[in-house]
């Protein structure tokens, strides 16, 4: 999986719909492929932070809940 914004949105907001989103702290994801890609998943109050060592994000990439949520 490539990772872009609009895959992170993605795959966001079918963890919301699965109710699998952290509330108590940062949780790894691991996507599918070669290499295999772990992200860190970071909830506090209304904003989502994705976190990863491997380019292209150097900073972690935002998302509000309402956008997840929406599925925008």
């Amino acid at each position: 999986m490539k990772i872009t914004r609009k895959n992170l949105l993605s795959l966001l907001t079918g963890m919301e719909r699965a109710g699998q989103l952290p509330a108590d702290g940062p949780t790894s994801i691991f996507l599918p492929g070669r290499p295999l890609v772990q992200l860190a998943v970071r909830v506090e109050g209304g904003r989502v932070a994705v976190y990863t060592s491997r380019l292209p994000f150097s900073r972690p990439v935002e998302f509000t809940l309402e956008e997840i949520r929406s599925g925008v």
